[in-house]
């Protein structure tokens, strides 16, 4: 389920493709939450949570701030936005570089679905360690599957029983959705709709096929 974090008046989701959060309108961001395809958090899953500042029962003097106007730039925020970008840039490349490609696929399905996103992530990390990384995924020995995955198999020339590397199949759908939302005008970055969803299996189903 997607997440929204408020922030002020501004509204931010976050994506999974690019391991960090965007603007999202208002109007859309309540909509989602209201239909029940978002949910609305006071932080994401992948981000440190907000320490919580002591108060001190002491004499509180209260400073009266004046309106700032809105074509006023807030330097601070601006700042702060920035950091935010470099430290999801570096979160994102220790991830793509040290954990994922390490990550069975029922961790990775464990990390989406999880309740606690931070005693997972623990859990993965003292495995890959544990193990030194060396575990690959296993294609389930199955009559049905995803057909997303199933596409990937194909592609792939993969049987039940082969080894794989996770971020393989995670990568190889980042690819295809990039070149999908491209070909119906869209952003790299936009949100599919469901009806668009089933859209890009079938376009998978094309490529594949070729």
């Amino acid at each position: 389920m997607m997440e929204i974090k408020q922030k002020g008046n501004r509204y931010y989701y976050y994506s999974w493709e690019q391991m960090r959060s965007f603007p999202i309108k208002k109007s859309e961001a309540i909509e989602k939450i209201a239909n029940g395809e978002a949910k609305l958090v006071e932080y994401f899953m992948m981000e440190a949570a907000p320490e919580v500042e002591e108060v001190v029962a002491e004499e509180v003097i209260v400073v009266e701030e004046k309106e700032v106007k809105s074509n006023v730039i807030d330097f601070q925020a601006k700042k702060e936005e920035k950091q935010q970008r470099e430290d999801m840039k570096k979160a994102k490349e220790i991830f793509n570089q040290e954990i994922l490609p390490y990550m069975t696929s029922a961790e990775v399905n464990g990390l989406f679905y999880a309740d606690n996103f931070k005693e997972e992530m623990f859990r993965v990390m003292i495995r890959i360690k544990r193990t030194g990384g060396k575990i690959l995924s296993l294609v389930p020995k199955r009559n049905k599957y995803q057909p997303r995955f199933a596409l990937f198999m194909q592609d792939n020339q993969l049987n039940p029983g082969d080894d794989y590397k996770t971020y393989e199949y995670i990568r190889w759908i980042d690819r295809h959705s990039a070149a999908f939302k491209k070909s119906i005008g869209k952003h790299y970055l936009d949100i599919l709709t469901p009806n668009e969803q089933d859209k890009f299996t079938d376009y998978l189903v094309e490529v594949v096929g070729e």
